[in-house]
């Protein structure tokens, strides 16, 4: 035989079957004494400043307009817009004076942002709710 298979030695050879690339043959392994590693990506073990106190400003900002939203909620909605617009406005500020490394999720877009629109919305429910009129 002449054919290009013949020049290379591998005549009548069939090529081998591809295993699987994450098989493991588990029929001859035998169980480790040791238990395993754990991966990589794995979670870091918890400790006393978990990723939750790591997000004190946004925290403390979420608390003050949720103190507000339960005021509005009793029937003085007076208070609680006033109270809602503090917490969004002390978010702003927080995020103003706070490097980025502290200041977690309030940092959403760049500084002059973040600032603008959280001052804007807190100072502008402010005013609204000392500016609407009592009822009579």
């Amino acid at each position: 035989m002449n054919g290009p298979d013949s020049a290379s030695g591998r005549e009548g050879r069939t090529a081998p079957t591809p295993r699987p690339r994450y098989a493991a043959a588990q029929d001859d392994q035998e169980e480790p004494d040791e238990p395993a590693a754990p991966p990589r990506h794995a979670a870091p073990a918890p400790d006393d400043e978990g990723p939750l106190w790591r997000q004190w400003p946004i925290l403390i900002a979420l608390l003050i307009f949720t103190v507000g939203g339960v005021v509005a909620g009793t029937g003085h909605w007076r208070r609680g817009s006033l109270l809602m617009g503090a917490g969004a406005a002390f978010a702003g500020l927080l995020r103003w004076v706070l490097p980025e490394s502290l200041a977690g999720l309030l940092v959403v877009r760049r500084r002059w942002f973040d600032v603008s629109v959280l001052l804007i919305a807190g100072v502008g429910m402010c005013v609204l709710s000392i500016l609407v009129p009592p009822k009579q």
